[in-house]
């Protein structure tokens, strides 16, 4: 309860609550106050956060109704965020500057370049063919027709295998995983003509049924996933290699 937790003090007319962490349990920089918080969107709430040291949330409701908004600063996501009394809940163009949120991105941070599906050849091992490829320039054409494609080469180079997970109580699970593989390429969103870029290979699985512990739950299990391959590794190799080392406790 020290290192985080929350309080309620319940007055006649106005209730009060307090949220705190504090060490490794505050984990963003912010500070502001929000206005028509709460189940009668006539609340505030104070924020103040940094890093590693503490975040504290107070709240205090029957202050004043209003429509929420926010006014204050944070630092997430590699990003800066200023809030100039933005509305919380929704945002339109037509809305003058000072109802939007402004952010800023770090020079540093990494921004989605491509997508590739790619079909390994059983006689070439450790070799790949891209049968499909969208960039920053597909974001101009129509969204559903890009989707339709794709999923037409996922489906051609998609393969189905066996799964057997192996629950807590040691009941085994027997699944169909239909694997194909994907290939994700991020620059640098500053300079994006800079040599750096990250690269992420994997496979992309959907089972049959649901996997985990989670199974029939209200929660449910793991329908699909992805799992990051190893140089040289073939999609039902990068399987069995997930299949002895992924936990799906919910």
């Amino acid at each position: 309860m020290f290192w985080h937790g929350r309080a309620w003090w319940y007055l006649k007319r106005r209730e009060i609550h307090w949220e705190w962490c504090f060490g490794k349990h505050s984990n963003m920089f912010h500070w502001g106050i929000q206005f028509g918080e709460g189940d009668g969107d006539d609340g505030i709430m104070l924020l103040a956060g940094i890093p590693w040291l503490f975040s504290i949330y107070i709240g205090i409701a029957g202050v004043l109704r209003c429509k929420p908004c926010e006014l204050g600063l944070a630092i997430h996501n590699d990003s800066i965020w200023l809030h100039t009394f933005s509305w919380s809940n929704e945002s339109s163009s037509d809305d003058p500057w000072i109802r939007k949120l402004h952010s800023w991105s770090f020079p540093w941070t990494y921004d989605w370049e491509s997508t590739e599906i790619l079909e390994h050849k059983a006689n070439l091992p450790g070799l790949a063919q891209t049968v499909f490829l969208k960039n920053r320039s597909d974001r101009k054409r129509d969204a559903f027709e890009v989707m339709r494609i794709a999923d037409t080469h996922k489906k051609a180079v998609s393969e189905t295998y066996d799964y057997v997970y192996r629950l807590k109580n040691g009941q085994t699970q027997i699944r169909q995983a239909t694997v194909f593989v994907e290939r994700r390429t991020w620059r640098m969103k500053w300079w994006p003509l800079l040599p750096f870029r990250k690269v992420r290979t994997s496979i992309d699985v959907h089972f049959s049924d649901e996997v985990g512990e989670g199974t029939g739950s209200w929660k449910g299990g793991c329908v699909g996933c992805g799992y990051g391959m190893l140089h040289g590794e073939t999609p039902l190799e990068c399987l069995r290699r997930m299949e002895q080392e992924r936990k799906f406790d919910r």
